[in-house]
């Protein structure tokens, strides 16, 4: 499945069952944007690797971002990868990454 695809489903998915305003729901556009451009090579969730997360948080952690930053962005990427395994789109469930301390 096309990522784009797999997040629009995720976002929809968010605002019916958890009653995400759309605030929230744009935070979380932000973060899968700055996700993306980071790992320009992923178009596809077949691209998706268990190490992603893990990844993530290292490249975020050298742009010097704030721990709390940091732990927002991979608590959206995270919910995601889990709806992703949940619903049969990912053959394996995200592993939870050690959040930074302030």
């Amino acid at each position: 499945m096309e990522i784009k695809d797999a997040i629009e489903q995720y976002f929809t998915h968010l605002a019916a069952s958890r009653g995400l305003n759309k605030t929230t729901i744009e935070d979380y556009r932000e973060d899968f944007e700055i996700f993306l451009r980071d790992f320009p090579e992923k178009s596809d969730t077949d691209d998706f690797l268990p190490t992603d997360l893990s990844d993530f948080a290292i490249k975020e952690g050298e742009k010097d971002r704030s721990s709390s930053t940091i732990a927002r962005r991979l608590s959206s990427l995270y919910g995601f990868y889990s709806y992703l395994s949940l619903n049969g789109i990912l053959d394996w469930a995200p592993d939870r990454v050690e959040r930074p301390k302030e």
